[in-house]
């Protein structure tokens, strides 16, 4: 899977939680948990970016888990 991390951004609490590129960000879904180390996010948006490429490319934000 071509992912590129991100924990830099931040917004309301959410985090850009890493860009995906091509085909990939087909198998995320708003809701779904994901686990990073010993933490666990859940995603909260999908967002299409525009970069200088011609592959696709998306945002995937998420929050803390609360459990």
């Amino acid at each position: 899977m071509n992912v590129l991390s991100r924990y830099v951004a931040s917004l309301r609490g959410e985090r850009c939680f890493v860009t995906v590129y091509g085909r990939e960000a087909l198998t995320y879904r708003r809701g779904q948990q994901l686990i990073a180390g010993d933490r666990a996010f859940v995603v909260t948006r999908i967002l299409r970016i525009r970069t200088g490429v011609p592959v696709p490319s998306w945002e995937i934000w998420a929050r803390p888990s609360k459990k």
